[in-house]
């Protein structure tokens, strides 16, 4: 194949997935309209994330900062120890405020990539004594089966 070639196959291919990110945001988009129950649209929502992103897994957490926990609200493919995992215990100290940017009173919104967990702060909570049991048994889970993590907080006001 000479150059001429290669860029235009190239470009069939991103031209093919830009029309794929397209149309799952518009399926996403006609999902969240819809009058499904809450649990079905973001169901449907991360296994579209997790397709769209070419991920192995995704999960969507809720952060309920009053219970000071973290609590599963929709999964896709992730591993049978983290699906039992619905419920982390949450502190200033622990998950959240290590992995995403955060202030003295709230989280940010910010997106937070992980490249390499482990060498990361999951794999500092892994062994940190100060940390809860589930933190630390959750976060050996991620280290034995995932290679990279991407955070993107949802925050609804």
């Amino acid at each position: 194949m000479n150059g001429v070639e290669e860029q235009l196959t190239n470009c069939v291919h991103e031209l093919a997935r830009q029309q794929q990110l397209a149309e799952g945001l518009r399926t996403m988009l006609v999902m969240l309209n819809s009058d499904q129950p809450r649990h079905e649209i973001v169901s449907y929502i991360v296994k579209q994330a997790c397709k769209l992103l070419n991920s192995g897994a995704c999960v969507l957490y809720h952060i309920d900062q009053e219970q000071h926990q973290s609590l599963i609200e929709a999964q896709f493919n992730l591993i049978p120890g983290l699906q039992s995992t619905e419920t982390l215990s949450l502190s200033s100290e622990d998950l959240w405020h290590k992995l995403l940017p955060s202030s003295e009173s709230e989280l940010s919104p910010s997106p937070t990539i992980i490249p390499d967990i482990s060498n990361s702060p999951i794999a500092m909570l892994s062994q940190d004594k100060c940390a809860t049991a589930d933190v630390r048994a959750w976060c050996m889970m991620i280290i034995a089966h995932y290679h990279a993590l991407l955070i993107v907080p949802l925050v609804i006001r």
